[in-house]
């Protein structure tokens, strides 16, 4: 599905002071991720990269609303939502502090590779099985440590109004770490509150494509659903991770599939 055209799009003046502020905002944060490189010094990272995607969602007028049952305490869980746009990431970021796993081709990225490794991002080689177990290894370490680390086991995009099937391989390191699973659920509604593909992030098109048309729209409201916490169950190895997976899906696919528009969903949660 291609990406809607704005709801509202802001005049040219709003979108050059948009574009102005985004790149005070990527010259600074290259020149954070630039001196946390050189001094080597990775203690902040998921901080930094908390505090920068508020700034970026500020200045694109990206409101971003909880719901849901969320947790006291965020840290030492796995955090899994379904994956619709690069904005995910600052959505998620700004919440809470938080090590997110991402492909491995988003190292070869102009200026934002460097920003992600820098910010800590542990990426994966899903073409590489070997890859999938290291990559488990160090998120159950994480977890033991209490960070907080999120993925997307869709392992790829969508248009947001839909669900891939989850991909399990990743949910191993809740058993290894005996770690709570959070899943989110992310949607995107435009300035009117109806639900858009706007922000949407898939194949067909470009990043700076994906940019522009977030930057011109009037307002974009990401809901982001906290569902229930789910525990590593004692069973085989292989069942106990199917097992995380399905249930991870069935929360998120529930509030992913409801199309109402923002008004109606803030209604509901108060019935």
């Amino acid at each position: 599905m291609t990406v809607n055209s704005p709801a509202r799009p802001i005049s040219y003046p709003r979108r050059l002071k948009r574009l102005w502020l985004s790149w005070l905002w990527l010259v600074h944060l290259v020149r954070a991720a630039r001196r946390s490189a050189k001094n080597n010094d990775n203690s902040n990272t998921t901080e930094l990269m908390q505090q920068a995607s508020q700034q970026l969602l500020d200045a694109l007028n990206v409101r971003v609303e909880l719901h849901g049952k969320i947790p006291a305490d965020l840290n030492g869980l796995l955090v899994v939502a379904n994956h619709t746009s690069w904005l995910d990431i600052l959505a998620m970021a700004s919440v809470h502090p938080m090590q997110f796993i991402a492909k491995q081709e988003i190292k070869s990225w102009p200026v934002l590779g460097n920003i992600v490794v820098a910010m800590g991002t542990l990426f994966i080689n899903r073409a590489q099985r070997k890859d999938t177990a290291k990559i488990n290894a160090m998120i159950t370490e994480e977890l033991h440590h209490g960070g907080t680390v999120a993925f997307f086991p869709e392992a790829r995009t969508s248009d947001g109004k839909g669900l891939r099937a989850f991909k399990g391989a990743l949910f191993q390191a809740a058993i290894d770490s005996n770690s709570a699973v959070l899943p989110i659920a992310l949607r995107y509604f435009n300035a009117d509150g109806k639900r858009s593909s706007h922000a949407a992030f898939t194949d067909e098109v470009s990043l700076p494509k994906s940019f522009l048309t977030i930057l011109a729209e009037e307002e974009t409201v990401v809901r982001v659903d906290f569902t229930d916490v789910l525990r590593p169950e004692t069973r085989t190895e292989d069942t106990s991770r199917f097992t995380l997976k399905q249930q991870a899906q069935q929360q998120v696919a529930s509030l992913v599939l409801d199309d109402r528009d923002l008004k109606k969903l803030s209604e509901w949660d108060y019935l």
